[in-house]
């Protein structure tokens, strides 16, 4: 029972994560994407993506800021 219990509330958290990035514009959901789910460093996201790696930071930390306000 405790497993089940676990099983839903770990779907439950991906579906909230999975609507939170659907809401996140396109460019910030690829840099959230290509970060951590690719494991790509910011300077090769910025070379993908026709950017500075600077830039990319800059749009990550305000990706990572957005989703936090739509889970919370």
């Amino acid at each position: 029972r405790l497993f089940a219990e676990k099983k839903f509330l770990q779907t439950e958290t991906e579906n909230k994560i999975r609507e939170a990035l659907e809401k996140l514009p396109e460019r910030e959901r690829k840099i959230i994407e290509m970060t951590y789910w690719l494991n790509y460093p910011p300077r090769k996201i910025a070379e993908i993506l026709d950017l500075k790696p600077n830039t990319v930071s800059v749009i990550l930390k305000r990706a990572k800021e957005t989703l936090k306000k739509f889970l919370s």
